[in-house]
């Protein structure tokens, strides 16, 4: 895709989206807690953090006892799951599921982590266990959002697998979340956010090409990852808040070449590359490019303060024409070669 002049892109973006009401300022205090959570969502029946590329295993049930499926893998090896806080989904019709019902033998498709103990029989955490498989579709897939693109039919496609593959989700496809009362469409899917997909067929191509006419947004913890600059140095730390990115707005800014100043009268963070300014008013799901600040898009979360350090989604910085990516958990500005931690 060719890319466009920041304030070109940004401003048609928030011209799109101007008629998405504004959201009211958010309480951060729970940012201050790596381990806890701001969905409204328990902490159970939650994906992991950005920084754990879960595993992906087609098994068959062994047992099941006191939380721990224990299930043989496709190289007939023996391996406990604590499925504690793993989601448990009916594949076919994206319901919880119970783990308990399952008989030996019976086949399930598990996301789980990729540290396992050696133990016999060996160990680890279910992240996900997908039950009541079929022949005739492949199981739900475990995807994260590296780049979001709306399409004009009201489509997004989202860049997943380290950009190895561009989804494409129509507007009117079935989207879910996952045990709770949530209103979702596609709209709710931005960089970061993790969520299960079904699509049989992805086109011969890189990247492949593939459709989803359902998806699941689960809930996920708020979670830490790393942000490279292109150098593959490390810059800063990211966050996830309510499944949406999250990076401190200088650091980020500024590394790509932004001039950053502060509005005490608006509390409004003003970014400055080229001739058109991008407006961030703290506590508002709200961004605005040029002088104008009525309408604007909203990214799914709104920007906020802690300890002196703004907060914007990373997903500003691509509607603005950068280029973002993850690899391996982390974000990075630009394309690099795979960050070593």
């Amino acid at each position: 895709m060719m890319k466009r002049t920041m304030g070109g892109v940004l401003a048609a973006a928030m011209m799109m989206m101007s008629a998405i009401p504004a959201v009211g300022a958010v309480d951060v205090s729970h940012l201050n807690n790596t381990g806890s959570s701001s969905l409204s969502q328990a902490a159970s029946d939650t994906l992991p953090p950005l920084s754990v590329a879960p595993v992906a295993a087609l098994a068959t049930v062994v047992s099941y006892e006191n939380g721990d499926l224990t299930v043989k893998t496709a190289d007939g090896d023996e391996l406990v799951l604590h499925t504690e806080n793993a989601i448990v989904m009916d594949t076919q019709t994206a319901a919880a599921a119970d783990l308990s019902a399952l008989k030996a033998g019976e086949s399930v498709y598990v996301y789980h982590d990729e540290a396992v103990t050696m133990s016999l029989p060996a160990q680890t955490t279910a992240y996900a266990v997908l039950t009541n498989l079929t022949d005739k579709h492949a199981p739900a897939s475990l995807l994260t959002a590296e780049a979001v693109q709306k399409n004009d039919d009201g489509s997004i496609t989202v860049t997943c697998e380290g950009g190895s593959l561009n989804l494409t989700i129509a507007k009117d496809a079935s989207v879910q979340p996952f045990m709770t009362r949530n209103i979702v469409t596609v709209d709710d899917i931005h960089v970061g956010t993790r969520f299960l997909a079904w699509f049989d067929v992805a086109a011969e191509s890189y990247p492949a090409q593939a459709a989803a006419d359902r998806v699941v947004i689960p809930g996920q913890e708020d979670s830490r990852f790393l942000v490279f600059k292109q150098d593959g140095s490390e810059l800063t730390e990211g966050r996830v808040a309510d499944g949406v990115a999250m990076v401190p707005v200088r650091k980020v800014a500024e590394t790509l070449g932004y001039k950053v100043s502060w509005d005490g009268k608006t509390n409004t963070v003003i970014l400055k590359k080229g001739e058109t300014p991008i407006n961030i008013q703290l506590g508002k799901d709200r961004y605005h490019a040029g002088n104008d600040r009525t309408g604007g898009v909203s990214l799914g979360a709104a920007s906020y303060e802690v300890d002196g350090t703004s907060w914007v989604p990373a997903e500003l910085f691509q509607l603005a024409g950068e280029t973002l990516s993850f690899a391996n958990g982390s974000l990075v500005l630009g394309t690099m070669v795979q960050p070593t931690v």
